[in-house]
């Protein structure tokens, strides 16, 4: 590979960059400083985040009457198979 094919920008479609968790150069140099600089606290944060995102998403299936076993919720917000 060629040394200046490594400054050759590519335009990332909107479809593949939509949802993007990132979006920029600017960020992603930023998000790299911060988990070389304390790596801990990066991960602990990324971890934060990925807890949330699927606390989220439980929440929206059990707002459709879902859980994620399947099972409906009842009427009284006690979700998932009877004992």
């Amino acid at each position: 590979m060629a040394s200046e094919d490594h400054d050759t920008l590519i335009d990332i479609p909107s479809s593949v960059s939509t949802g993007a968790n990132l979006v920029g150069m600017h960020n992603y140099l930023a998000m790299w400083e911060k988990s070389v600089n304390d790596p801990q606290a990066f991960w602990m944060e990324q971890a934060r985040l990925h807890r949330l995102r699927h606390l989220r998403r439980l929440r929206r299936l059990h707002l459709r009457g879902h859980w994620p076993c399947g099972s409906p919720c009842t009427a009284h917000g006690r979700c998932g198979p009877r004992a």
